[in-house]
């Protein structure tokens, strides 16, 4: 009865957690920045390079890699949530919590590559592509 009650609180609470994050997003002012696909119409005009647009190989590449690191972020949380409920819900079972502990600690290994990948990017974007703007 009272573990019934305990996962009942916590799932209310996940709940209005869930329900309540929208009301904490604020819109950011607009303003005009310089993003990597400006940075690279500089360097391929000041190159002797036609203008690019939204259609080339170059937009559609980093589309691509922003799209893959951000789903690679969701299913980070989604694997730490169901191992998190594995090993809530073990009742003393000391092979599912082994196995929950192995499927946190691999999404955190999952996760340290992925922030890595990015940093790489950023290195680049920064070191390379600024550098060559002047």
């Amino acid at each position: 009865m009272k573990k019934k009650n305990l996962q009942s609180i916590f799932l209310s609470l996940f709940m209005v957690s869930v329900l309540c994050l929208p009301f904490f997003v604020f819109a950011q002012s607009v303003k005009k920045e310089v993003g990597v696909l400006d940075r690279l119409k500089t360097v391929g005009t000041s190159g002797g390079f036609a203008e690019t647009d939204e259609t080339t190989l170059a937009s559609n590449l980093g589309l691509i890699v922003n799209t893959i690191l951000s789903l690679l972020g969701v299913v980070f949380i989604v694997l730490i949530v169901i191992a998190g409920f594995k090993w809530m819900t073990a009742s003393g079972n000391e092979k599912q919590v082994e196995e929950a502990r192995k499927n946190i600690t691999n999404a955190i290994i999952g996760l340290v590559i992925t922030v890595a990948s990015y940093a790489i990017w950023r290195l680049v974007e920064v070191y390379l592509i600024n550098r060559t703007r002047g």
